[in-house]
């Protein structure tokens, strides 16, 4: 079996242990899963970079962070960080000068929370 196909299975195994720890409120499984993620990505699927590698690297070195992994696409992807909402001021003002000491570029963050996801809604186009 090639090693991306490995990465594929195990990948698949992956997003159904963070769904659960995230469930479960156990961000430290998340994290570590998004970062065993990342580094799949890296290794057996051969799709990440320099720059991203480095984000990954630097974010989980910030404080609050529980773990990363480049998402997007990679050679020019973005990575995401799972931080504890408290500490999301130490992790930016960490993390930006660490990435830009790794790679000489300024980092651009996005402070976002998670949502519900997409749903289904049935739409009544009948006329009366």
């Amino acid at each position: 079996m090639s090693s991306r196909a490995r990465y594929v299975l195990a990948e698949n195994a992956r997003v159904d242990a963070v769904v659960a720890a995230l469930t479960g409120n156990d961000p430290e499984t998340a994290g570590r899963l998004l970062v065993e993620g990342h580094r799949g990505l890296r290794d057996e699927f051969e799709v990440s970079g320099p720059e991203l590698d480095a984000a990954v690297e630097a974010a989980i070195a910030a404080p609050g962070c529980y773990g990363a992994r480049m998402t997007g696409g990679g050679f020019a992807g973005c990575a995401i960080a799972l931080v504890d909402r408290t500490q999301v001021d130490a992790f930016g003002s960490t993390f930006r000068p660490a990435y830009t000491a790794r790679t000489g570029r300024r980092a651009v963050l996005h402070i976002c929370a998670a949502s519900d996801g997409t749903s289904i809604t049935t739409l009544d186009l009948a006329t009366s």
